[in-house]
């Protein structure tokens, strides 16, 4: 009576398992049920990768039991790339002489059947990822969906029809950009779906949705196509991020920082006029006060004294007066200098130049390339202010001994740079938020909305540049 099984091989380690059999009895099911590599005729078939014959109960048989009848085999191996498979085992009554058309037949049967197994293994294969995609496209908990050529919606994630509120049977079929805002839908019509189909793939692309209840839901979509063999589009692949909450947070944040802004602008300009107001009081109430003593000191003087001492005391308290006026005017000057209101931004640029070179001994180039002296009077306060900011940093950190001041007007803009020569300021101290003087500089141009760099190399020194459109 014809017998028989097949073996495969365990996807991990070398073990055959019995997947089938024919009139094999019960016992030796439960023996042959897993025979490990290289043990009795077919583990030994597995392990070589050769046809293994015997035409009788010989040495090889390890699997044995009491009652067993005296039989030969055929052991062929499944073979595939290299790689047994399995094996495929037929019984022969004992005696039966081994037969090359017999061994040609059962490596035919061998082949289709690791053809069989292949493809078995590869559809197995493919229903397993298909499962994990499914797991994945369903579980993560981000919103996914697929459109067609035409945008209509071939499939959606869970968390999609969560976040939006449908259920998946009501928006299949439908064109996305119908969940989207009137704005949105135009934006992805004209403009990225064209791009899309184009390039193959987008990227963090800014749409807001509309949720079944009619809330917005502001996202960030990123997609990729599938095609055939042939570049046909199948389908897309999208991945949708919710950042509604971070938009609003933004907005708050975009919101409180224009509202420092404001105020910082405002405290300025507070700043601004108290300087230039106490700056007019020191020069004229003060100034004029010790004028008057001036005066009566002296009259006082003409009178014939003839206490010599007296009239040294006179000289000296004349010469205290001098002394006064003279820093009262220094500081008057230092608050808001007279000069940046009376004749503008070009003299008292040139004049903060002229002040910053007898103070400090280095020597200060100015370069004044533009035809007007006067501009509008926060951007020649903002101009200004930096321009000393930036030589009062030369004088104490740069090391410097020589001072670059330029400024230039390139048709509607107007340019102002200061360099030096001096020793330069590290990428930290550049990059840190807490240098007040740089924090300072920044702040200010930003104030009038203009741009402000500063570049610095190591023993090559700094140079400050700051740019404003004009119109």
């Amino acid at each position: 009576q014809p017998k028989g099984g097949i073996f495969l091989t365990e996807k991990e380690g070398e073990m055959l398992h019995l997947q089938c059999s024919y009139n094999l009895p019960e016992v030796l099911q439960k023996i042959c049920a897993k025979v490990p590599f290289g043990h009795c005729l077919c583990g030994r078939a597995a392990s070589t990768g050769e046809l293994q014959f015997t035409h009788c109960l010989d040495e090889r048989h390890d699997n044995r039991y009491n009652g067993i009848a005296a039989h030969g085999h055929y052991n062929i191996p499944i073979h595939s790339d290299g790689k047994v498979l399995g094996v495929v085992v037929v019984y022969l009554e004992e005696g039966h002489q081994k037969n090359e058309m017999e061994v040609d037949f059962l490596i035919s049967v061998a082949d289709i059947l690791s053809g069989l197994i292949i493809r078995n293994q590869a559809e197995e294969a493919i229903k397993e990822n298909e499962k994990k995609f499914r797991v994945l496209y369903n579980e993560t908990p981000v919103m996914m969906h697929s459109i067609n050529l035409e945008g209509k919606l071939l499939s959606v994630s869970d968390f999609w029809t969560e976040k939006l509120g449908y259920q998946r049977e009501e928006v299949l079929n439908r064109n996305f950009t119908e969940f989207l805002t009137e704005s949105s839908r135009k934006h992805a019509l004209e403009i990225i779906l064209p791009q899309f189909k184009l390039t193959g793939h987008i990227e963090n692309v800014d749409y807001c949705f509309v949720k079944k209840n009619g809330e917005a839901m502001n996202c960030l979509l990123s997609a990729i196509t599938q095609r055939d063999d042939t570049n046909n589009f199948i389908r897309s692949l999208a991945v949708i991020t919710d950042i509604t909450e971070r938009k609003k947070d933004l907005e708050k944040l975009v919101k409180a920082e224009s509202e420092i802004r404001n105020f910082a602008t405002h405290i300025n300009h507070v700043l601004e006029d108290e300087r230039a107001g106490i700056a007019r009081e020191i020069h004229d109430e003060l100034g004029q006060q010790l004028a008057g003593i001036k005066i009566g000191l002296s009259t006082f003087k003409k009178i014939n004294i003839a206490d010599d001492k007296m009239q040294e005391k006179v000289i000296d308290m004349m010469q205290d007066v001098d002394t006064t006026i003279q820093s009262l005017r220094k500081i008057a000057t230092q608050l808001r200098p007279g000069i940046l209101d009376s004749l503008g931004l070009i003299p008292s640029l040139q004049w903060l130049g002229s002040e910053f070179e007898k103070k400090t001994k280095i020597k200060c180039k100015l370069e004044m390339d533009v035809k007007e002296q006067k501009f509008e009077k926060n951007l020649s306060t903002c101009f200004f202010r930096i321009c000393q900011e930036a030589l009062t940093n030369i004088s104490k950190h740069a090391a410097a001994s020589e001072v670059i001041i330029h400024v230039s007007r390139n048709g509607d803009e107007l340019v102002l740079k200061i360099s030096d020569n001096g020793k330069g300021i590290s990428s930290e101290k550049l990059e840190n938020p807490f240098s007040m003087g740089l924090l300072g500089m920044r702040e200010r141009a930003n104030i009038i909305g203009a741009d402000l760099q500063i570049v610095s190399k190591k023993d090559s020194g700094t140079t400050v540049q700051l740019k404003k459109q004009l119109n």
